[in-house]
């Protein structure tokens, strides 16, 4: 797990890397904090916080989708782990990145996460605005399973 973040950081320290190296490097990070996938433990919480700050450092140009499903992730395992206001930054972001790049199902659920998260931080409007937005996609969709 350790090893999957160092690689990932080093992919980000060499300065212009390239973008399918950039794009395999997120996806793996984004794999190994889904919660879906990984229990939250010490090790976990050590690559959550310095996910948090890896993508913080990204430039705009790696904004594509490997990034918008790793911050995804992030805002998951921080919704999850009991860090909900370390991961509305991501999940905010990840809403954008999914609204330019799309698919709408994926938009639909950062929507999801990103409304969880306002709500455990006490922002019950912010939340109501995002869980309504998923709903629409959703009915649109005719995704029976949001």
């Amino acid at each position: 797990m350790l090893g999957t973040l160092e690689r990932v950081e080093a992919i980000v320290r060499s300065g212009a890397p390239a973008p399918e190296d950039l794009a395999h490097g997120l996806d793996e990070l984004a794999r190994i904090l889904d919660p879906d996938g990984t229990a939250p433990s010490h090790q976990t919480a050590l690559v959550f916080t310095r996910a948090l700050d890896l993508v913080a450092r990204l430039k705009t140009d790696a904004e594509g989708p490997a990034l918008a499903e790793c911050l995804r992730s992030i805002a998951r395992y921080a919704y999850v782990s009991g860090h909900a206001l370390k991961g509305l930054v991501p999940a905010q972001r990840a809403v954008e990145l999914f609204r330019r790049l799309g698919p709408p199902f994926m938009l639909r659920k950062a929507l999801s996460i990103w409304g969880a998260l306002l709500a455990d931080t006490g922002n019950l409007p912010g939340a109501i605005e995002a869980y309504a937005e998923a709903l629409e996609i959703a009915v649109q969709l005719r995704d029976p399973l949001a």
